[in-house]
């Protein structure tokens, strides 16, 4: 599988199945960035096929040989003007999973099929927390990357939704928990989510852990929703991925 970092640039693949009577296939480019809501498809159709004037391209989306989009299968339609068009499909119109998805663009009797790899399933959330600044911490700090694989948050994904955001707390004041909220999640491309919790916002007079629970709900693909945390973090109990905090 191909990483997010490949998907910035287009892929163009010429596959001439369907070609009758000799006439060129239409060229087609799938284009999938990693910080970006969606792919465009681009449909160049050469003379030969209609004059290179007005017309339509249909087109599908599929995914492991299951057609993804449009919904129900039926192929949808691209306007092409002086032989050329385009058509903008969000993610979360038809991201499954990770993985390589196939344009099927196909003029009069010519088929062309190209392939991009994208990566916006969420599989897990790896929340860090950390006291700011060292010395005389204020602030609870919590850095959080979308992985697609356990254990590994350098492997991550871009992809925008809501994290819903937790602190926890165990100590000599017993035990709690702190609704932080709901937040949103951009892909604008960074390495991580940076979240900053003032230390007096919580109720607690007395020492103790404090732990960061995160679930993430992503808005660029179908179903990827309630995605947990990362099981190798082991933050079940303290001290393993908590912070402590002397009053």
């Amino acid at each position: 599988m191909r990483r997010a970092a490949l998907l910035a640039a287009p892929v163009l693949l010429l596959a001439l199945s369907g070609c009758l009577g000799g006439a060129e296939p239409p060229v087609v480019v799938m284009s999938a960035p990693a910080i970006a809501n969606g792919a465009t498809i681009a449909v160049a159709v050469p003379h030969s096929i209609f004059g290179g004037g007005e017309g339509t391209a249909s087109y599908t989306i599929s995914y492991l040989g299951n057609v993804v989009y449009p919904p129900g299968g039926v192929p949808a339609g691209i306007d092409l003007h002086e032989g050329k068009g385009s058509v903008f499909v969000p993610y979360n119109a038809f991201v499954v999973d990770n993985g390589e998805y196939q344009a099927n663009v196909q003029v009069a009797d010519q088929v062309t099929r190209t392939q991009v790899a994208i990566t916006k399933w969420v599989n897990y959330v790896y929340a860090l927390p950390y006291l700011t600044p060292r010395g005389n911490p204020t602030t609870l700090t919590v850095d959080v990357v979308l992985e697609q694989t356990r254990g590994s948050p350098n492997d991550r994904v871009f992809a925008e939704g809501e994290m819903d955001l937790e602190i926890r707390y165990r100590g000599d004041g017993g035990v709690d928990q702190f609704k932080v909220g709901r937040t949103l999640v951009t892909d604008g491309g960074q390495s991580f989510q940076r979240f900053e919790f003032p230390l007096t916002g919580f109720d607690h007079s007395a020492s103790g852990y404090y732990a960061a629970v995160a679930t993430f709900h992503n808005h660029q693909a179908q179903g990827n929703n309630n995605v947990v945390m990362d099981p190798t973090l082991g933050n079940a109990n303290p001290p393993t991925n908590w912070v402590y905090i002397a009053r």
